[in-house]
């Protein structure tokens, strides 16, 4: 089983640093959106900086 944190979808580069924004995806009420799902419905995984 593995956790997982949701992101939204990327949105344009910044200008100045070229870097694509996102957030975390959050459900009604401002609770952020996880989940436990099984480890073979993984694609890949990604590492995000600050």
């Amino acid at each position: 089983l593995v956790y997982v944190e949701w992101f939204t979808s990327f949105r344009s580069p910044d200008s100045i640093t070229g870097f694509y924004h996102i957030s975390k995806s959050t459900r009604q009420g401002g609770h952020p959106y996880t989940e436990v799902i099984k480890a073979d419905r993984l694609v890949r995984n990604c590492y995000l900086n600050p």
